[in-house]
């Protein structure tokens, strides 16, 4: 069972053909629980670096992960029905979320997850599998799914707040980054049952407004939580920065899908809008960069 965890993201990792590698151990194991209903809790560190193997560059990691994975003897008797996985016990959100994304995990979506994460358990593929024989009513939700959920819906929002304010210059403010998502799962989450994203900003801001945390969870259908977490956001400016290092700008600064230019742009074939724009956005870029 995946119980949560942690990941920091210290830096980012740009897909442009550079090689990355992970590293990953065995952190710590604990053993919990009465004789013969133990609980075995791994913790598992993962760290993905720069390089074709470990130690190329002296750099810290791009990404550090914390897994906690937890591990049950099986007591069934063989032949005997599995017992209910479904608790009785519901524990509601007492906040209302500032933003919120309501949608039904299919088993299509399970099933190309799996693949992408080269995970084969029948859990998330077998529906007979898992009532059957684990006692569960339905295909039960990859915990890391859940994660890359609630992430891609805080961007959605933080994407949002990016926009220009009406009478503002028509460029977007720099994205908050998440810089650290910590997390638990509560409760199962199944297949073709409705689930409710929720963001909630909590209003601690530090280093003059650039840092905030925010509540994330997941209600399954019934309301009550079944992933609960928070994250931590901080402004991009500084990441920014360091990518008007040079007057060239040949490797692109796109992160608005449009590439700065070394010169202006010529050329019967293009057309004078697209030379007009791609200019003006070369000159407020090299005013950045004077800046």
């Amino acid at each position: 069972m995946w119980a949560g965890g942690s990941v920091r993201f210290n830096q980012d990792i740009q897909v442009d053909g550079h090689p990355f590698h992970c590293a990953e151990s065995i952190a710590d194991v604990q053993v919990k629980g009465n004789e013969g209903e133990e609980k075995i809790f791994v913790r598992v560190e993962r760290t993905i670096f720069a390089g074709r193997y470990p130690g190329e560059f002296k750099t810290p990691p791009r990404i550090a992960e914390q897994r906690t994975l937890v591990f049950m003897r099986d007591n069934r008797q063989e032949g005997s029905p599995a017992v209910s996985q479904t608790s009785n016990k519901v524990l509601k959100p007492t906040q209302t979320p500032d933003f919120s994304h309501t949608m039904v995990p299919t088993r299509e979506l399970l099933f190309r997850f799996s693949a992408l994460t080269f995970n084969a358990h029948a859990i998330h593929l077998d529906k007979h599998l898992c009532r059957e024989a684990e006692g569960h009513r339905n295909l039960l939700v990859h915990g890391p799914l859940t994660v890359v959920l609630m992430i891609e819906i805080l961007l959605v929002h933080l994407e949002t707040l990016a926009k220009p304010d009406i009478g503002e210059f028509p460029f977007k403010k720099p994205r908050a980054k998440i810089t650290h998502v910590e997390y638990r799962n509560l409760a199962p989450l199944y297949a073709e049952e409705e689930m409710r994203i929720c963001i909630k900003r909590i209003k601690n801001k530090t280093h003059q407004g650039r840092i905030e945390t925010w509540d994330v969870w997941i209600e399954g259908r019934d309301g009550g939580y079944a992933v609960k977490g928070n994250v931590t956001t901080a402004q991009s400016i500084g990441v920014l920065d360091k990518q008007f290092k040079s007057p060239r700008f040949s490797t692109g600064v796109s992160r608005q899908g449009i590439t700065p230019q070394d010169r202006s742009l010529e050329g019967e074939s293009i057309p004078e809008e697209q030379v007009a724009f791609q200019n003006a956005i070369n000159a407020r870029h090299k005013t950045v960069l004077n800046q």
